[in-house]
């Protein structure tokens, strides 16, 4: 298994400067990282499915999570 980690978070999300310099630190030290910005969106978004870019975000946490456990 290989260690990745993926960051989501929404531009009116308070924390998406860190969100962003945290992804930035991770790529610098080789570890694999996916960062996943959503447009106009809130703190935990995601945790509500009547958001249609939830889904989005349930589809590409799921394929993450293949990808890396799989192995």
């Amino acid at each position: 298994m290989t260690s990745a980690t993926q960051v989501i978070t929404g531009t009116r999300h308070f924390d998406l400067s860190a969100a962003v310099y945290t992804h930035s630190r991770l790529v610098r030290l080789g570890i694999e990282a996916d960062m996943h910005v959503r447009q106009g969106l809130f703190n935990f978004f995601f945790l509500n499915s009547d958001v249609p870019d939830s889904h989005d975000t349930y589809d590409v946490t799921v394929r993450c999570s293949d990808k890396h456990l799989r192995q």
